[in-house]
């Protein structure tokens, strides 16, 4: 995921995990980017979720 960013805001993107592509620092709108992979990492559930997975709840009972 990429983002040009205001120079105002790039410590608030690094402050989320955005890395800044070394080479646009000077430009007005520095680009940063962030590794997708490593936020699903993040997302994953750290608990099961065997208990929705089979469901057999008639969705037109609710």
């Amino acid at each position: 995921m990429t983002v040009d960013s205001e120079k105002e805001a790039v410590e608030f993107y690094q402050k989320k995990g955005f890395s800044i592509v070394e080479k646009s620092l000077r430009r007005h709108n520095p680009i940063l980017y962030m590794n997708i992979p490593s936020v699903i990492d993040v997302m994953a559930p750290t608990e099961s979720l065997s208990d929705f997975e089979n469901d057999s709840t008639d969705e037109a009972e609710l």
